[in-house]
């Protein structure tokens, strides 16, 4: 009686910890499911055209909002190759049926980077976090952007990516105040733009791919950028979205 009940007890024991491993998530599955469902209203997809059929998407996030107008981050060559004159600018907000108009608040090319404004109230999509972080390397993040956008693309929520960052922060081909990472996570077309998410706020956005490894702008250089367009000894305080709601202020 003794060994049956042993034996019983042993299968009782195996069956639970058989339900237990299936019912486990991988932590690279959680990590992504916990940053789209935190963030992903805060990514937004944008749309260029320019003179006829010449049409460009990609991705954005929004980096401040105060309910009567709404600043998103993003790269800048998406837009590089529109004039200026005759490009229209729209962003797509979730769950929205139509697009936003916008316009290019700031343009920095040697930087890869843009920041769109869009004048009109829109609903109070949550802005993302900045990340402060400077120990990078080797820590994983997640990219979420619009995957395979072209011209004639009906995708209207963004995925993600999970990858590792590869490198700690270097300045970009000699640029000064240039900072970038490598990291390996996946990116397609139309994922321009994104932002890369480390424990859920923002440390950087995916600029362009290279053999084996991803390019990323980092948050120091958003933070330059943003600096050099405001005057006043308290510049060196200033987070991120205050310094959008100052340049937004005086557009």
């Amino acid at each position: 009686m003794s060994e049956q009940s042993d034996d019983e007890e042993y299968g009782s024991q195996g069956s639970e910890e058989s339900e237990d491993s299936a019912d486990q998530v991988p932590m690279e599955t959680q990590l992504v499911q916990r940053t789209f469902d935190s963030q992903h209203r805060s990514v937004v997809r944008i749309l260029v055209r320019g003179d006829g059929n010449k049409n460009s998407m990609c991705s954005g996030c929004v980096a401040h909002n105060n309910g009567a107008a709404c600043s998103v981050l993003t790269t800048y060559h998406i837009f590089k190759r529109f004039s200026q004159d005759n490009m229209q600018v729209s962003v797509l907000f979730h769950g929205m049926d139509k697009e936003v108009p916008a316009k290019v608040l700031i343009a920095e090319p040697d930087k890869d980077l843009a920041v769109l404004l869009v004048p009109e109230a829109v609903p109070l999509f949550p802005p993302v976090e900045f990340s402060d972080e400077v120990d990078l390397s080797g820590r994983y993040v997640v990219m979420m952007g619009f995957y395979g956008l072209d011209c004639h693309s009906v995708v209207v929520e963004p995925g993600a990516s999970i990858g590792r960052i590869m490198s700690e922060p270097f300045i970009y081909k000699g640029v000064p105040s240039f900072e970038c990472f490598y990291a390996n996570h996946t990116i397609e077309v139309g994922t321009s733009g994104g932002p890369v998410f480390l424990d859920e706020k923002v440390v950087g956005v995916n600029m362009e791919a290279d053999i084996g490894k991803v390019s990323a702008i980092s948050m120091n250089t958003v933070k330059w950028v943003l600096k050099s367009r405001i005057a006043g000894d308290n510049v060196q305080d200033l987070t991120i979205p205050a310094m959008l709601q100052q340049i937004a202020s005086q557009s």
